[in-house]
């Protein structure tokens, strides 16, 4: 895409900033391959939550237009479909058979469209940036038109989350019968597994919205309207086996008066939202130990700088 000055008419003019808290029990919210999908965290024991992590889950949301959730949420913030595909999927957001196919449409539509196009057509690339770069066999061959590179920073950037305290894996041995192996189920056994979960841990990080780059990616104030509305939901909408309680407790956002904000505003407010474990207690294992901020107290702190809860 151009960074000439196009129609800037519904773009993003506001700094955005908040503080995300992560609540977790006995679930992985973010599993390391690595690792045995054991649950992520530092040398020190703290967990974490990758940046990576939480923008898959805020996808998965949209990614599905055939699902009817899509439908209630495109007609409630009168969206575009043709505007609103996800482009970290395997069907790339066309209706593609398989993976491979649908990297032959991605690149045969940026061809024909441009990045222009490329952005338009993709919610998350707008919003979270996109990279994308051809295979270098594609550029030896003389017969195959030179597909534009595309790397472009996202205006919606998220640090990666840690936990307040240093978190308690619980290992867990799983039994579960399989209803297909008949020789088995006639024995009375089944599959046999084990899982990794935490018992309790509460994560903060930070959430930065930056109009500086929203216009190399065209992003709209209908795209991060969406996106605050969605990150309340990151996880409660793909809940699974090995992460069947994990939800955003709080976004805590502020919204400054230009593109330039203010520092010491947003050093302020990570300050006054943090959550401290209960004088006394060692090892957390419930959200009742420890101390929470009320959004009056951090209002209080704040001033004039109007505070709001994107979970409320």
């Amino acid at each position: 895409m151009s960074t000439k000055k196009k129609n800037v008419d519904g773009l993003l003019k506001q700094r955005g900033f908040g503080i995300v808290v992560v609540e977790a029990n006995m679930s992985t919210p973010n599993g390391d391959p690595d690792s045995g999908n054991l649950p992520r965290m530092t040398p020190e024991g703290f967990g974490v939550i990758t940046d990576v992590c939480l923008k898959h889950r805020i996808r998965e949301i949209i990614s599905d237009h055939n699902n009817p959730c899509w439908e209630v949420i495109r007609d409630t913030y009168g969206l575009d479909d043709n505007s609103f595909y996800i482009f970290e999927t395997k069907d790339r957001g066309f209706d593609s058979e398989n993976e491979k196919e649908a990297i032959k449409t991605l690149k045969k539509f940026v061809k024909d469209h441009g990045t222009d196009g490329f952005f338009n057509r993709f919610w998350d690339a707008r919003v979270f940036g996109a990279t994308v770069l051809e295979d270098s066999k594609d550029r030896k061959d003389k017969n195959v038109a030179e597909m534009p590179r595309i790397t472009k920073t996202g205006c919606v950037q998220v640090t990666p989350l840690k936990s307040v305290a240093p978190i308690n894996v619980i290992e867990l041995n799983i039994a579960k019968a399989n209803p297909l192996d008949f020789k088995n189920a006639e024995k009375g056994t089944g599959t046999f597994g084990s899982k990794s979960v935490v018992e309790h841990a509460l994560y903060t990080g930070a959430l930065t919205i930056n109009p500086f780059v929203a216009y190399k990616t065209g992003t709209t104030e209908k795209d991060i309207k969406l996106f605050k509305k969605l990150i309340s939901h990151a996880f409660s909408t793909s809940t699974a086996a090995s992460r069947a309680d994990v939800k955003v407790r709080n976004v805590f956002y502020i919204e400054h008066s230009d593109v330039l904000g203010n520092s010491k505003l947003e050093t302020k407010l990570a300050n006054a939202t943090k959550p401290v474990v209960k004088e006394g207690v060692e090892n957390p294992t419930s959200i009742d130990d420890y101390v929470f901020p009320t959004l009056v107290d951090i209002q209080k702190i704040m001033g004039k700088t109007k505070v709001v809860d994107l979970c409320d």
